[in-house]
């Protein structure tokens, strides 16, 4: 993103300390275990740190988890974060790719969990080479390379480097990390991705800007961009329709499939219910 955002950056990368905070702190209360469970909520909150509208930018996100995925497999990924940004000084799409683990700061995997782990990364890094371990823990969540990871010997993942969340977060915002091959413009191969890595947990940020001046209609969003609407793919991915919008209603469209469809019976039993008395005195006659 743009270097006149500092300030909503600053914003946002406060929330996302707040956040990671909270989630520590409900798993060294044991609330949050198992990490299936504290991923899908942590990106669903984290969905809703990235959503901001301030004259001339906005940020969209949406968390959407594939169903078919939820249970992990023994090789693939849990996590793909993908953002792309808009504006007249720059167009940018990066992401990366998530193995995470529920593990204390020190402890040792045991040896099938490590090398699961080895090929969960190996698996990842052929997608993509901005691939990451997440681990959290009531003292923090700690990110690791995951070509690192791969390529450790022993079975304890912190004897290799690592970031914190809300920095690692930061960082991705400002463009300093993210493969640019990871692209939502680029739906087909970002579809292969998840498929491929069967991943359960999608985050989708968009975000966009005007020209820097004076907020267009005063204060209004800027216009719309050609990237795309994050409903539409969301839809895609999962394969679903679109659920209901936050009122509980039912889509336009549903609703005019819908009522249509009941017509359409209403009509065909009417005639049913005219015809077959006829058809009975005819009989009897």
């Amino acid at each position: 993103m743009l270097n006149r955002h500092t300030e909503a950056l600053a914003e946002i990368n406060k929330k996302i300390g707040e956040l990671a905070k909270e989630f520590q702190e409900r798993i060294a209360i044991g609330e949050l275990k198992g990490e299936e469970d504290i991923t899908s909520r942590l990106i669903e909150r984290l969905a809703g740190v990235l959503t901001r509208t301030e004259p001339g930018f906005t940020l969209q996100s949406k968390a959407i988890t594939i169903d078919k995925y939820k249970e992990e497999p023994t090789i693939g990924a849990d996590i793909l974060v993908v953002t792309s940004y808009a504006s007249k000084q720059i167009n940018i799409s990066k992401g990366f790719l998530v193995q995470a683990k529920n593990l204390n700061h020190g402890k040792n995997l045991s040896t099938q969990e490590m090398n699961n782990l080895r090929k969960q990364c190996g698996a990842m890094l052929k997608e993509s080479v901005e691939s990451y371990v997440w681990c959290y823990s009531k003292g923090s969540i700690r990110v690791q390379k995951a070509y690192t990871v791969e390529k450790l010997r022993t079975n304890r993942p912190d004897d290799v480097f690592y970031t914190y969340f809300r920095p690692f977060m930061n960082s991705f915002l400002k463009c300093h990390h993210g493969d640019p091959n990871l692209d939502l413009t680029a739906f087909p191969r970002l579809k292969r991705v998840v498929e491929s890595l069967k991943i359960p947990n999608v985050l989708m940020i968009k975000g966009q800007s005007g020209d820097g001046t004076a907020p267009r209609g005063g204060g209004t969003p800027p216009p719309d961009s050609p990237l795309p609407d994050l409903d539409d793919l969301a839809q895609k991915l999962d394969g679903r329709e679109i659920e209901a919008d936050v009122r509980g209603e039912v889509p336009v469209e549903q609703r005019l499939l819908r009522v249509t469809s009941d017509l359409e019976t209403y009509r065909a039993s009417e005639t049913q219910e005219r015809v077959e008395p006829k058809r009975i005195q005819l009989w009897n006659e």
